[in-house]
């Protein structure tokens, strides 16, 4: 099977400047699990960095490896959390088309993954129409058919 990609691809800026906590709080999210803290997610980059992102979509239950394969045989490389807060900031911002599109379809960041007290989670953007969320999903649980995972590539 192949990977579909569910929009067109889009620039993505991630400001490695900024700490793991100003990258959540940019994303101005209504819930933040507890355990997405710099304990648990480092991240590893400097200045600010240029990325071609897409949304890939399977339309059907998928385990962790398996989508990251197929975004990985697309060019890409699974999404990490510092990617993943950059597209939440973006649809954190109010009055955007996107604000919401990620309560519709949860976003997975594949990239991230770690084991936290013997479970191996990856950061994931959803909500409600209620309200949005910064989560933590069971990597080696499948990931529902609704499911959106980020893919990345640095810009030339």
């Amino acid at each position: 099977m192949t990977a579909t990609i569910e929009t067109e691809t889009f620039a993505l800026t991630v400001n490695y400047s900024l700490t793991l906590e100003k990258m959540i709080v940019a994303g101005h999210y209504d819930y933040v699990d507890d355990n997405i803290t710099a304990k648990w997610f480092v991240i590893e980059g400097l200045n600010t960095v240029e990325f071609e992102a897409a949304f890939f979509h399977f339309d059907r239950f998928i385990s962790s490896d398996e989508a990251k394969q197929l975004i990985l045989n697309a060019g890409y490389e699974a999404g990490k959390i510092e990617q993943l807060l950059s597209v939440g900031a973006i649809f954190g911002v109010q009055g955007t088309t996107h604000c919401y599109d990620q309560c519709e379809h949860p976003i997975v960041g594949l990239g991230s993954s770690v084991n936290i007290d013997g479970r191996q989670v990856v950061p994931c953007l959803h909500g409600s129409d209620q309200h949005r969320g910064l989560y933590l999903a069971r990597a080696d649980y499948e990931h529902r058919s609704n499911c959106r995972f980020l893919g990345t590539r640095k810009k030339p």
